[in-house]
């Protein structure tokens, strides 16, 4: 049985959905947010997790 392994990229300080980096100076550092997903952990961007957001309440309202 193989085993998923999760990819960590807390330190690398990348978006986990757009790649681009949210470290300090980029401009991202502070609207960035932990992830914790079954196959990757590290930040959200403030622009993808209002994207996230915007998808969870259209679906919700459907």
């Amino acid at each position: 049985m193989a085993r998923l392994v999760m990819k960590n990229l807390f330190d690398s300080q990348i978006c986990v959905d757009c790649d681009l980096p949210c470290h300090i100076g980029s401009g991202r550092f502070v609207n960035r947010y932990p992830v914790y997903n079954d196959d990757v952990e590290g930040w959200r961007c403030g622009d993808c997790a209002a994207e996230v957001d915007a998808l969870l309440e259209e679906l919700q309202n459907d």
